[in-house]
Parts: C-alpha cells; sequence; structure tokens
C-alpha cells in the first residue's frame, strides 16, 4: 500500500471513529466520549487515599517517608494519579510507547486533581528530559508533553530546565542505587540562575524507584531552588519496589 493510500485511509478513519469512541484499554465502544469502558476504568488503581508525601505511592497511612522512598533527600512534596499496575500500566504504556501522545491532556486533567489536593503551587513547572536520540526515536518526550498540558489546565509556567547529556542503559531491573549511579552526570540545568529561591514542580510519567526524580531534585536543590516538588501519573506500588 502506497504511502498516499495509507495516509488516506487513516484520515478517513479518524474522521469516521474519532478518538473516544472506543476504550483507549481494550478497545470495547463507550459511544459517551469517556476515556475508558466501565470494566477498565474501575481496573485503575487511583491514589485517593492515603499516601507517602515524599514519593506520592499509596500507603497503608498518610506518612512522610515510606519504604520506598527512604533514600529520597531532595523533594520535599510528591503525588501521583494512580498506581501503575492492571489497566493504568496499560494505559501509560500506550501514550508512552504506542505513539498515544494525545492521552496526555487526559492525563493532565487527572494530575489537576492531584496537583490542587497537594496544594501545589511551584514558580516553575518543568519535566524530566530525553537526550535528543531517545527522543527522535521516540518522536516526542511523554514527560514534556505531560507538563505543557498541565500548565494549560492550571495556569502555570512550563519551562525546559534541564538538558540530558548522556545516554543511560536501561532501567528496569535495576534498584535505587545502581539507577543513581547509572545516571550519575547524565542531566545538567541550562540556567542556574532560574531556579535560584524558586518552587519547582517535576512532572513525570511513572515513579519507579525515585532515582531520576531524586537526581533531579538534588540538582534543583544544589543550585538554590527553595522546594522542589514530583507530580506522576503512574508510581509503582511500593511492595513491587523495595530494595534490600
Amino acid at each position: 500500500m502506497s504511502d498516499f493510500i495509507k495516509n488516506l485511509k487513516n484520515g478517513v478513519i479518524a474522521t469516521l471513529f474519532p478518538e473516544k469512541l472506543t476504550c483507549e484499554i481494550c478497545g470495547r465502544d463507550v459511544f459517551d466520549k469517556s476515556l475508558l469502558c466501565k470494566r477498565c476504568a474501575e481496573s485503575l488503581s487511583f491514589i485517593d487515599g492515603a499516601h507517602c508525601y515524599k514519593c506520592g505511592r499509596a500507603t497503608t497511612e498518610n506518612t512522610s517517608g515510606c519504604t520506598s522512598c527512604k533514600n529520597s533527600r531532595s523533594v520535599d512534596l510528591a503525588g501521583s494519579v494512580f498506581s501503575y499496575e492492571g489497566g493504568g500500566e496499560k494505559l501509560v504504556k500506550k501514550f508512552k510507547y504506542a505513539g498515544a501522545r494525545y492521552l496526555a491532556d487526559d492525563f493532565a486533567k487527572m494530575m489537576k486533581v492531584v496537583y490542587y489536593k497537594n496544594t501545589f503551587a511551584p514558580d516553575i513547572v518543568t519535566f524530566v528530559p530525553m537526550t535528543d536520540k531517545k527522543r527522535y526515536e521516540r518522536g516526542y518526550n511523554q514527560s514534556e508533553l505531560l507538563a505543557e498540558s498541565l500548565c494549560r489546565e492550571v495556569g502555570a509556567k512550563c519551562k525546559d530546565l534541564f538538558v540530558k547529556v548522556k545516554e543511560t542503559r536501561h532501567q528496569a531491573g535495576l534498584g535505587f542505587s545502581d539507577r543513581r549511579v547509572n545516571l550519575d552526570g547524565a542531566f545538567k540545568l541550562k540556567d542556574a540562575r532560574a531556579v535560584k529561591n524558586k518552587k519547582v514542580l517535576i512532572v513525570d510519567d511513572v515513579l519507579t524507584t525515585g532515582a531520576t526524580s531524586e537526581e533531579l531534585a538534588a540538582l534543583l536543590k544544589d543550585k538554590g531552588a527553595k522546594s522542589v516538588y514530583l507530580l506522576t501519573v503512574a508510581s509503582v506500588p511500593a511492595k513491587t519496589n523495595i530494595e534490600e
């Protein structure tokens, strides 16, 4: 099939079957412009009760430091929309790996609830950076899309504060300490003066061990940031993320 015919076919499909007529997870018809069908919506584990203030994960009781963020020193306050499991994991992976960049606006509406619930009041909203190579391969930085969409929702300022100066090996399966070693020297601030005495909110898609956010937060604090907050769409449940 030629590219012209393929693009024409895709255009017709997009016109006849616009977004949100089917569930973003299972593909069932929804008809009411909902993001998900009822079954998949119920599979999301929203963090709307007790949670850890330092990483945002769901916990049995409110705490300022759970077992999974015991190594975090630089993030002052964090929030997360839902746990990275079940339907939530599938939805984030579709956004991150399957080109569903339009989901950023839907996630931003969810993140806005957590933003106000935690009374975030940042001077600057920023995001986790990618190398140029990784951005080219994926076609976009999902964290940047989230930050921009969130800023439109809450009327905040979004700034591209960081640059990732080196590729890091894939971090799946690595614990907090190994991830910090892997990330050592990977990020730099574009303008240290921009963050001095500022409250900065870092936006990301998924919190796993928290090593990336800690690395960025430490860099901000080292350059004089007053406070550093973290807001993610999802967070890996603590029980699967404890580094022994």
